[in-house]
């Protein structure tokens, strides 16, 4: 195909987009439709905010869990142990 070809395909007053390989064509925006970035009412933002306390809290609380447990079946163990 040639040059000339391509553009008197195209109409007076037009012009082609570029378009590169790999991108997405742009979205046309739905009337009534919800935001896309936002899921169950909650942007990335929100979650990564969040994420930076309860992530910190839940290992700290794992940790306490833990060793708490692990000391309290040790104390055990060793007291059996020594009553043989």
């Amino acid at each position: 195909m040639s040059l000339a070809m391509a553009e008197s395909d195209l109409e007076e007053g037009q012009q082609q987009a570029p378009q590169t390989p790999g991108t997405p064509p742009p979205q046309i925006p739905i009337p009534g439709a919800k935001n896309q970035n936002t899921l169950f009412g909650v942007c990335p933002s929100d979650i990564d905010k969040y994420s930076r306390v309860v992530f910190p809290v839940c290992f700290l609380c794992f940790n306490l869990m833990y060793w708490i447990i692990y000391m309290h079946i040790s104390e055990f163990l060793t007291g059996e142990f020594d009553e043989n």
